[in-house]
């Protein structure tokens, strides 16, 4: 039997929506769930309903340019928390190495935080 994360989404919710993720990444609009799938999650937009992967949160059938991206509030609060924990590494000298940001948890960072801090006292 697998165990799968529950589902963020439910009818009605209220998520943000951000259309540009990479362009404009923190302009975000509100969006209300409409349906819910097995694979994707429906939102209202501009008057049709538009499918999102409810695993990635990303707009299902983008081939070419950007999809749009939902998040729940819980989903938008954790990726300030990460985004405010990675500033919080990099002043303390501590940065990754790549390009790609750091691809932990943000309670991982939270415990790299606290590590890092104990070593300096």
């Amino acid at each position: 039997m697998s165990t799968k994360p529950p589902i963020p989404f439910v009818e009605g919710q209220e998520v943000l929506l951000v259309e540009y993720p990479m362009s404009r990444p923190d302009q975000t609009m509100p969006a209300r769930v409409v349906r819910v799938g097995r694979t994707s999650v429906y939102i209202e937009r501009y008057g049709r309903e538009v499918a999102f992967n409810i695993a990635r949160g990303t707009q299902n059938g983008v081939r070419v340019g950007e999809p749009a991206r939902i998040y729940t509030q819980a989903q938008w609060d954790d990726r300030a928390e990460h985004a405010r924990l990675t500033k919080a590494l990099a002043d303390l000298g501590i940065a990754p190495a790549n390009y790609g940001g750091f691809r932990f948890t943000t309670a991982t960072l939270r415990r790299l935080i606290e590590i890092a801090e104990a070593d300096d006292a």
